[in-house]
């Protein structure tokens, strides 16, 4: 059986790293250099971190709470967690798996995959460099690995997407304090953040990384945003589109396997999907590596634990809605003060735990915080 890769980033990367060179596969890669360009704030549970080798230096920051404020820096929600949540450099971790499977693999960088067809059970792959591909379903599987964009899932399955927005980051020295080494303050506001929300994330070299995700004038929302800080030093500036709600997914089409953002293996409420991406990639190379020769079996088990996956965070997906539309929009300066504080056991459930109506709150009920 061989492999056919498109796009190297950390989900297919953590496949690659997991099969070790024993399954045949070919690679293909859009830009020039693995980890850029960066999009991603890189905020990971402990999960991470047992699912992929991460050496100290992939480690930027390490924290034990959330702090949820409004646009006045008035708190509205501190989320403590019994687990350490971590910031890891993204970039770093895709170039370190890639050098270590680089010479396992037949990779092609700079080479973008512009269309897949099927046609009489043959996949014709055709890349930028008039590279043509016919897959044979008797003997290969296709890991479409293409981030967020999605553009070739769409295309294939004909669904759209259902939510998303996009986010713009920097990495900036600020001359005064803004919060502890160990907590992430995360602000709703309508004037910064329109059905998203801004972060501010201590990093261990005296950097924050600040942020924010918006539909609409995402850059000239960032730039107002980033006048309340005294910033003496900005040293990088990214971002990207951010998945929200994947909606009905489809993780098989044919041969072709759905693999990390693509596979809508994203968290409710923040899109993101480093850990979530890493443990469909090592489920789904123990599946290939136990049934290296039935495609068809490996196809009917990934869909079978993809679905097991996804079901754990649909009821997450429906707590984002009334987050979004029913509370923190509309409301949210009219919350009552003193704030809320409770526990996290997941950081990757948070928003079980941000709004659960069985849960006790320490100053104030939920029906309180609901119905205002």
């Amino acid at each position: 059986m061989k492999l056919i890769v498109i796009g190297l980033g950390i989900s297919s990367l953590t496949l690659l790293y997991n099969l070790n060179g024993r399954v045949d596969a070919e690679c293909f890669e859009e830009d020039v250099k693995i980890g850029e360009p960066e999009h991603c704030t890189g905020i990971v549970s402990e999960k991470l971190l047992k699912l992929i080798p991460l050496a100290r230096r992939h480690i930027l920051g390490k924290y034990r709470r959330i702090v949820i404020v409004d646009e006045n820096f008035r708190t509205l929600a501190e989320l403590d967690f019994r687990e350490n949540v971590y910031m890891v450099d993204r970039g770093g971790i895709d170039r370190s798996l890639y050098n270590d499977i680089e010479h396992r693999y037949r990779i092609y960088l700079k080479e973008r995959i512009i269309n897949i067809t099927t046609e009489n059970r043959i996949i014709k792959i055709l890349t930028n460099r008039n590279r043509v591909l016919k897959i044979s379903p008797d003997s290969s599987i296709i890991i479409l690995s293409e981030g967020a964009r999605r553009a070739l899932y769409r295309r294939l399955t004909g669904k759209t997407e259902r939510r998303y927005v996009y986010g713009i980051q920097c990495d900036c020295r600020i001359s005064s304090k803004v919060t502890d080494p160990d907590t992430i303050i995360v602000m709703y506001s309508h004037k910064y953040a329109p059905g998203y929300f801004a972060w501010i994330v201590p990093r261990e070299d005296g950097y924050y990384r600040i942020g924010l995700g918006s539909s609409t004038y995402v850059k000239y929302r960032f730039l107002t945003f980033l006048k309340i800080f005294n910033i003496s030093r900005i040293r990088k500036l990214f971002g990207g589109k951010i998945l929200l709600d994947p909606g009905k997914q489809t993780f098989t089409y044919h041969n072709i396997i759905f693999l990390g953002d693509c596979g809508g293996f994203i968290k409710p409420l923040t899109g993101g999907g480093n850990t979530l991406s890493a443990l469909a990639s090592t489920l789904l190379s123990r599946i290939i590596l136990k049934n290296n020769n039935d495609i068809r079996m490996i196809l009917l088990l990934y869909e079978y634990v993809s679905n097991i996956i996804k079901r754990r965070f649909i009821r997450g997906f429906n707590i984002q809605r009334i987050v979004f539309s029913k509370i923190l929009q509309r409301s949210i300066n009219n919350l009552p003060v003193p704030y809320v504080a409770f526990t996290c056991n997941d950081y990757d459930l948070q928003t079980r735990y941000v709004l659960n109506p069985s849960l006790k709150r320490r100053y104030l009920n939920d029906r309180d915080i609901i119905c205002r």
